[in-house]
């Protein structure tokens, strides 16, 4: 059960930060498109040969010679899941550690509704919000490449990509969604939720620029999401979405009991 009246208030109110977030990565996803030749790819793969270290940083490591492959490669490692990761960071510390910090959650509280209702109402929310950025990300993509390359992106092939995005993403946001149950200090749960974040892709960036750190892989979740070989139809990362569905929900779980148990200072 939600809450119906502050559902519709923070559909209302997150609408501006989700339009601006959907907008730059609508203008980059558009622009990666576009960019998309055969002879651009061989140009950025001679890139990539010439600066491997610093390439393979930001997640891109070889264009392919498809759209998908090469939409994967400029826009899956970095642009389709830090910008995201900011927005999410952003929402999850809105919804709620933001009502703690500032007393507006003793209002709440003070209501006929429960704190189950109330922390499950902005579970849904932050679920709704990130659901909708994708499914936006995936129409943008498909209508922009039939637009500009009729017949060239395997659209089954680009489902499944962003399939594993959005489960991906959804374990991010259980993360994010934890970190702002727990504290109540908008300040702190923004520093540690960073973090995290941060550390997660640094990690990530190590085992990619250097073959001899290739264990630290195991300690971050971006493995999980082997975007290069799901668009090259290596994998459908199958037992990869198992592993993050189960972790994102176990999350949300954890963090929703927090809040339901702790003490307020509020």
């Amino acid at each position: 059960m939600i809450n119906l009246t502050l559902f519709k208030k923070e559909f209302k109110s997150n609408y501006k930060l989700f339009v601006i977030f959907l907008a730059i990565m609508v203008m980059y996803i558009v622009i990666i498109v576009m960019m998309f030749d055969p002879e651009l790819g061989n140009a950025l793969d001679e890139m990539v040969k010439a600066m491997p270290q610093m390439m393979a940083a930001f997640g891109m490591v070889n264009s392919g010679n498809t759209l998908v492959t090469f939409m994967a490669s400029y826009l899956y490692g970095f642009i389709l899941t830090l910008m995201p990761l900011i927005y999410i960071i952003f929402l999850s510390i809105r919804l709620v550690t933001q009502y703690v910090d500032n007393g507006s959650m003793s209002y709440l509280l003070a209501s006929p509704n429960s704190r189950k209702k109330l922390i499950t109402t902005q579970m849904v929310i932050m679920l709704l919000w990130v659901l909708v950025l994708y499914l936006s990300v995936i129409v943008v993509g498909i209508v922009s490449a039939q637009l500009m390359f009729p017949g060239d992106l395997d659209i089954s092939r680009f489902l499944i990509l962003n399939l594993n995005l959005i489960v991906f993403m959804y374990t991010i946001s259980g993360l994010c969604f934890l970190v702002a149950c727990i504290f109540d200090e908008t300040k702190k749960a923004i520093g540690v939720t960073t973090g995290i974040s941060v550390m997660f892709y640094l990690v990530q960036a190590l085992t990619s620029m250097n073959e001899r750190l290739s264990g630290l892989k195991y300690f971050t979740i971006y493995t999980l999401f082997p975007y290069n070989d799901i668009a090259s139809g290596v994998t459908n990362g199958t037992w990869q979405m198992i592993v993050l569905f189960v972790s994102g929900t176990i999350l949300f779980f954890i963090g929703r009991t927090v809040f339901i148990r702790r003490d307020l200072s509020i």
